[in-house]
């Protein structure tokens, strides 16, 4: 039963609320305790529990900065200035609207009508954010499977490079047999098109591979035909090795499809550990090995390893290590 259909009105009233709370003082720009924000911000914004402070701000203010810019004009602008997105950090609320007021033909200059504006602004802000989150709750139902739980080992001290993945899937179809994986590997340099052809491929238990294609520069797709017909509901684990002579300095995971937890180890060794590592948190697959993005960083243990776990990882979306 998909409760967020079933609570379709009262969800976005109570998003809506929630909303009128961010917007009050300095909007996203504020520095209030992380457990003022109401369940639902949180939810649509895909912030979970193990977050720290400044993941859940960042998963909060982009998301919303996200769905606000997709709004049709004046509500677009007007609630991008409700919740503080394209105003001073140190605007507040009343200000911000003030100030758009002269900028947007639209917009009556008295204060009702501007507050007015506001709350139609947030009502379809919140109606947009509820509505993604159905159309996401129907492509996991429509997709034939999904990963349960993504387990990944890159060992980086050792002449070779090698990625062990341990997954497992859970089937929504019945007579799910085959499953179809790609995998991408950026050479460090620019300009090696055969890069791929270095790869090595190895099923260590759950299936086969029957079928290889090169769909890309850097990026080869497999059928793995599974060690075992599965019904709908049932679970299946795989686990392959992945072998190049050397990648670009990051790793991350974009699912087609959803991908309940995704635990990443990477071993540097203790004399090849990099200054920095970073944190690729649900980031477009075009941004995910930009240095120059600011994200959270993890600390390498005294044997030169990190590890990070990933919840509830979006299709399409890049999860992982960024490291320099």
């Amino acid at each position: 039963m998909d409760t967020v259909g079933d609570r379709r009105g009262g969800n976005a009233e109570a998003l809506f609320n929630e909303l009128k709370l961010l917007r009050k003082g300095f909007g996203v720009n504020g520095s209030q305790p992380i457990d003022e924000f109401g369940p639902g911000v949180r939810l649509v914004s895909g912030a979970i529990e193990s977050d720290t402070e400044w993941q859940t701000r960042q998963k909060i203010r982009a998301t919303f900065d996200r769905l606000s810019d997709g709004l049709t004009e004046p509500y677009r602008a007007v609630a991008r200035a409700a919740l503080g997105f394209d105003a001073p950090p140190s605007a507040r609320y009343t200000e911000r609207l003030v100030a758009l007021a002269p900028r947007v033909p639209a917009l009556n200059l008295s204060q009702r009508s501007l507050q007015r504006r506001s709350d139609e602004a947030l009502r379809l802000l919140a109606e947009r954010a509820l509505a993604e989150q159905r159309a996401e709750v129907a492509a996991r139902n429509q997709a034939p499977w999904h990963t349960t739980v993504l387990r990944t080992r890159v060992l980086l001290d050792q002449p070779e490079v090698e990625a062990i993945e341990t997954r497992r899937i859970t089937s929504h179809v019945s007579g799910l047999d085959v499953i179809r994986h790609s995998l991408t590997v950026a050479p460090p340099g620019t300009g090696d098109r055969g890069f791929v052809g270095g790869l090595r491929l190895r099923v260590l238990s759950g299936g086969e591979v029957t079928a290889t294609r090169r769909v890309a520069a850097t990026r080869v797709e497999f059928d793995l035909r599974l060690s075992r017909v599965l019904d709908a509901d049932e679970e299946h684990d795989i686990e392959f090795m992945v072998g190049v002579p050397v990648m670009s300095p990051y790793y991350v995971c974009t699912p087609a499809y959803p991908c309940e937890l995704f635990d990443l180890r990477v071993r540097f060794g203790r004399s090849r550990g990099p200054s920095r590592v970073q944190v690729v948190d649900g980031a477009f697959a075009h941004e995910a090995a930009d240095p120059t993005v600011h994200r959270a960083t993890v600390v390498l243990d005294p044997v030169g390893e990190v590890r990070h776990v990933f919840r509830d990882l979006a299709p399409y979306r890049s999860y992982g290590l960024l490291w320099a």
